[in-house]
Formats: structure tokens, sequence, C-alpha cells
């Protein structure tokens, strides 16, 4: 799999699972390979993929 395709895939899941997660707001870094979570009580957390071989 690519990384491109992995990134895409994840970020469906977050998206869906919004309700389950309490996500507010989901903002990506496509050049850091980052995303950063909002959650509904304020918490942010930082999501970096990389791909190892």
């Amino acid at each position: 799999m690519k990384h491109n395709e992995f990134k895409d895939r994840l970020y469906e899941i977050l998206n869906e699972n919004d309700v389950v997660l309490r996500i507010a707001d989901i903002d990506t870094d496509d050049f850091a390979n980052t995303f950063t979570v909002k959650t509904r009580d304020g918490s942010i957390f930082e999501i970096e993929t990389r791909k190892i071989e």
C-alpha cells in the first residue's frame, strides 16, 4: 500500500467515527504527513504517519 493511500484511508476512518471518538475537527498537513485532531472537550492530538519498509 502506498503512503498516500494509507493516509486517505486513515482520514476516512477518523471522519466516519467522529461521533464515537467525539472529534470536532481534523486538520491535515500532507507535507508533514500529520493529522491534527481536535476533540469536543478541547483536547488536541497529532497523528504522524510514516511508511517503514
